[in-house]
């Protein structure tokens, strides 16, 4: 025999091929044992041709296990293709842990030769000849041993948070040296290296010349190739998350059959991309939550089926692009988590007082389990334990920059919400300084930026005990002095405006006062030195335009320092907001505009993409329309006065354009200051002042102010015969255009959410309240794809309309979304807890479009069940 060389480059050809056949063999395997007697040759076929290929390619380089083991295996499939052999669990359970040897012989290829493989061929060769269709797999001995013995993924999950260092210095060649490319996308990289080559040229050809004007061009060539070649670099490290989910399916069989539970996984979004060292990190996390899911959020089938529900829990897996971000669920329909049973244990462990828990709100309690050593687990199960390990998992999404939430309804389930950035090479970020000396906040964390003059200081900043805190938007957010909290020395300058950077750590927003806010850059993140690297406030460094370095703020570590917390900040901003509407109702948040001298309008706040300061020179009349330029396009401007009848925006007044998405095409909305944003009940006059651009009238603040229509407004800058710019979404079951049921008391958001719909080509039945929604829904029992109802409502609310839904038979899985303007924590846990899938900010049209299309889709093609239904024999 030949001894393999392991810089042979057939040898790590052969490897790398090896490890591609068998990540996706799992999947394969797992399909082929739920189509139980039902064969998809198919699927057999594709699992054959891997053994095949691994066991001519050893044969070829004198690996002679590899090949041994590779061709029992292939004969047993050959059985399954041939017809002759029954996929039944046992008989999948052996091919399977066949492929797990497979796998670790070729990743310990050198040793492969000593390693004895005799039980595994014993119990291959009573497959390929004692095995008949009605003779149980469990009565053959040889099997025993293979069986019994566990599945590469049950291990504790201490060992997966912490894997040893052999363990992950084995796993490194395959995770780390190789990557799947494009060919297309290298084509890519080698034409913006020749452009950059030729940019660097002109450049120095003009610095030759001393040619000002060549040095201005040459330099903004080389930025602009240099940002697409930047953002080409980074699709090469981007990978789908498939990769990362395809291990899950085989994780749920093992743990439910060895739990004695049934269990079904269902994944979404696998084409979903992120950054190859982020996936590679976020897989011991997930593998832990997924465990937690099963072991202990899903209940035992007997224990289900007393409760109501069906006896197969559901575990669902989801990724997702949403603003920037890649956000991945973990939901499962089982008890939910015990907001008391974790503040006991908490307390217990000493993390908290008594006089805490007291004054914290549901989520608060839910969110200690993050807190070491937290557990509501009755016994110690070396499987997973609900909390223990979660503190370890919070730790390390925050190293990759993510952030967790957790939803949780007794009863009906919990969901992880995780927010990770799409890459961790490059960010976005806000500089700011700070005692002469700049830092880096990650723009993921910034949520607005505020300048308070010296002469509203007194009215907007206030303290509450010890801490500062700030009036925004008749809610108090704290303060933390981003000096002091870093132990900086120095007087609080009252007689400089104040710069507040609100940010958002995950759990709570605070603000961050600052001396000085100056750009968003895009920075190279580069790792802390070891001297600093234990330091929370700090989440690495980066090396600016002028050289000099700058630190990247930590906001939740920052938060800590500063003795911030999630309890101690909703303590803080706990206050009734100010109802400037009226008696009760529910509250809307609004931006204030100005139109002409003495007419105040409002829009949604839920609408505005973006606000523009502009001079009356920047609008240019081109073609019989208004239009002004908008990074790097023409933004169409449409003004009040156009469709409506009322004054004109003077000269002299301070004009802004409001910038409007209409599903994917913006417009701007010519405007003036001063602006600001409320809070308040409406009662809404749709009659008095209704014209084309204005839905209605309501009165706040003793003034009466205009309620604008911005699909009205839209509508008069739309060129000529421009249709719908979203394809129709339709009901390919039924052949039509798929039918939203839409419940709200007020005549203006009803007819807003109503024409978000239709402009995605649906149909839509509009219901005054709960109790004409629910008479509707049942004329139209069959059509409708989706219910979103407002949850304030006469006559019958959303949550009751909700319950009366899911205690009808006909609609237990129609999905229903509930639309509020402020959702606090209580209202979503307790419209969780009523059957809402999913909570939504009114008018978010991109949330509520997805909604739409994963309901059409799930009506067509019912959910992508990927696991199965198993339980212990």
């Amino acid at each position: 025999m030949n001894e393999p060389n392991p810089d042979d480059g057939m040898l790590q050809d052969y490897l790398a091929e090896c490890r591609e056949h068998l990540a996706t063999i799992e999947a394969d395997l797992l399909a082929v044992e739920h189509g139980g007697a039902e064969i998809d040759e198919q699927l057999v076929n594709r699992v054959f041709r891997a053994a095949h290929s691994i066991k001519g390619g050893a044969g070829y380089l004198g690996l002679v296990t590899i090949r041994n083991l590779a061709h029992k295996t292939e004969n047993a499939l050959d059985l399954i293709r041939s017809r002759q052999m029954v996929p039944t669990p046992e008989v999948v359970n052996i091919l399977l842990c066949s492929f797990d040897k497979l796998r670790e012989l070729l990743n310990q290829h050198e040793e492969s030769d000593q390693t004895d493989i005799t039980e595994f061929i014993d119990a291959l060769a009573a497959l390929n000849k004692d095995y008949l269709p009605d003779v149980k797999i469990g009565q053959v001995d040889p099997l025993k041993s293979v069986l019994q013995s566990p599945p590469p993924m049950a291990v504790p999950v201490e060992a997966v948070l912490e894997p040893t260092p052999a363990a992950a210095e084995a796993a490194a060649p395959a995770s780390e040296t190789t990557i799947r490319l494009n060919v297309s996308l290298l084509d890519s990289l080698m034409t913006l290296a020749g452009e950059l080559v030729l940019s660097r040229n002109q450049l120095n050809e003009s610095l030759s010349r001393q040619d000002a004007r060549g040095i201005r061009s040459g330099a903004q060539r080389v930025s602009l190739v240099t940002s697409e070649l930047q953002e080409v670099v980074t699709q090469t490290r981007m990978q789908p998350v498939g990769s990362l989910f395809a291990k899950f399916p085989r994780l749920v069989r093992d743990l439910s059959r060895e739990l004695g539970k049934e269990v079904e996984l269902h994944l979404e979004g696998r084409e979903v991309e992120i950054d190859k060292s982020i996936l590679e990190g976020l897989s011991d996390p997930l593998t832990h939550m997924v465990r937690n899911a099963v072991d202990h959020g899903v209940e035992a089938p007997a224990e289900r089926a007393a409760a109501g529900k069906p006896r197969a829990g559901q575990v669902t897996l989801r990724a997702s692009h949403q603003a920037g971000q890649v956000v991945i669920e973990i939901a499962d329909d089982g008890k939910g988590l015990a907001a008391e049973k974790i503040a006991a244990s908490a307390a217990a462990k000493g993390a908290v007082t008594r006089e805490q828990i007291e004054s914290m709100s549901e989520r608060e309690k839910v969110a200690l389990i993050f807190l070491p050593g937290v557990s509501t687990a009755q016994k110690v199960s070396d499987v997973s334990g609900r909390g223990v390990g979660m503190d370890v998992v919070k730790t390390n999404l925050e190293r990759l920059g993510g952030k967790i939430e957790i939803d949780s309804a007794p009863g009906r389930g919990s969901r992880f919400r995780i927010k990770l950035p799409l890459t961790l090479a490059i960010i976005p970020s806000l500089l700011v300084s700070d005692h002469g000396e700049r830092f880096a906040i990650p723009q993921v964390n910034v949520g607005e930026l505020i300048r308070i003059p010296v002469a509203q200081m007194g009215q907007r900043v206030d303290r509450v005990g010890d801490a500062q805190v700030l009036n925004l938007r008749d809610r108090l957010v704290p303060l933390v002095r981003l000096g002091e909290a870093l132990g900086a020395a120095g007087r609080e300058d009252t007689a400089q405006a104040m710069n507040v950077v609100m940010v958002d750590t995950g759990a709570f927003e605070y603000g961050l006062v600052v001396e000085e806010l100056h750009d968003t850059v895009e920075i190279v993140v580069k790792p802390l030195g070891r001297h600093v690297k234990g330091l929370a406030d700090y989440a690495g460094a980066t090396i600016l335009g002028d050289g000099r370095v700058a630190v990247i703020l930590d906001v939740a570590g920052l938060a800590v320092r500063a003795g911030l917390t999630a309890g101690a900040a909703e303590a803080l901003t706990r206050q009734e907001a100010v109802d400037t509407g009226g008696a009760g109702g529910e509250l809307h948040a609004l931006l204030l505009l100005a139109n002409a001298p003495g007419e105040t309008c409002a829009v949604p706040i839920e609408q505005v993409s973006r606000i523009e300061r502009v001079r009356a020179g920047q609008v240019e009349h081109l073609g019989g329309r208004r239009t002004m330029q908008y990074r790097g396009a023409s933004l169409p401007l449409v003004a009040l006065h156009d469709t409506a009848a009322v004054g004109e925006l003077s000269a002299e007044q301070n004009w802004v354009v409001i910038v409007f998405e209409k599903l994917g095409r913006p417009i701007g909305l010519l405007a003036a200051e001063p602006l600001d944003m409320v809070e308040a009940t409406l009662d809404v006059d749709t009659v008095t002042l209704r014209q084309r651009g204005i839905a209605g009238s309501a009165v706040l603040r003793e003034r009466t102010v205009l309620l604008l229509d911005i699909f009205e407004l839209a509508e008069a800058v739309r060129p000529e015969g421009e249709g719908a710019e979203t394809p129709a979404l339709r009901d390919e079951v039924a052949g039509e255009a798929a039918t939203v049921l839409v419940a709200d008391d007020s005549d203006f958001f009803r007819g807003q959410i109503q024409r978000l719909v239709e402009a995605v080509g649906c149909k839509v039945l509009a219901a005054a309240d709960g109790q004409a929604a629910w008479e509707l829904l049942d004329r139209h029992a069959g059509e409708v794809a989706l219910v979103a109802t407002d949850v304030e409502m006469p006559r019958m609310d959303g949550l009751a309309l909700t319950r009366q839904i899911r205690a009808d038979g006909r609609f237990t899985d129609l999905p229903i979304i509930a639309l509020s303007s402020l959702a606090g924590e209580e209202e979503i846990a307790s419209g969780l807890a009523a059957g809402v899938d999913e909570y939504q900010i009114k008018l978010n049209k991109d949330e509520l479009i997805e909604s739409i299309r994963k309901a059409v889709r799930r009506k067509e093609n019912g959910p992508d069940v990927v696991g199965c239904i198993t339980k212990k024999e």
